[in-house]
């Protein structure tokens, strides 16, 4: 019965997240996957943090989604929709120091680049450019290899 309980009360949480997610202003969740570098960038609050990686939450709806930056300099910041719960970040963080979780946002980036807006695009391939060929975040349509938890 508790069990029961508890995953009642958890979905109301997931659904009353979803409603405040499909209005937000700040972060778009409901149309937007992925942030790039530059304004307008939406107000976060930072969860927990890793090498290069951080899981940061919409200070207006709540969502979590996991940023890192690229270099250059570590200068190129990407966020991705973090579809996962802050313990799935902190385990896949305190496996390998963080690579497991670089790679998997290296990778949701290029697939979610291929749904970007114009302007998204537009800074991947000046970050591009920037970095000589090395940072290659362009869209591809190949699916994200690294499968968490």
């Amino acid at each position: 019965m508790r069990k029961l309980l508890e995953s009642y009360i958890s979905s109301i949480g997931r659904k009353r997240r979803q409603n405040l997610t499909s209005m937000c202003r700040n972060c778009h969740a409901d149309s937007q996957d992925l942030w790039a570098i530059g304004p307008p960038y939406p107000r976060w609050e930072e969860v927990a943090g890793g090498s290069f990686v951080m899981l940061q939450r919409c200070a207006t709806c709540r969502q979590l989604w996991l940023e890192s930056y690229y270099e250059p300099f570590a200068s190129f910041r990407y966020a991705v929709k973090w579809s996962g719960d802050i313990e799935l970040f902190e385990v896949t963080r305190d496996r390998d120091q963080s690579l497991t979780l670089c790679k998997w946002h290296e990778a949701e980036v290029r697939l979610k680049a291929n749904c970007a807006s114009k302007s998204t695009l537009a800074r991947i391939k000046a970050h591009y450019d920037r970095s000589g060929g090395y940072v290659n975040l362009m869209p591809s349509i190949e699916p994200n290899p690294i499968i968490l938890g």
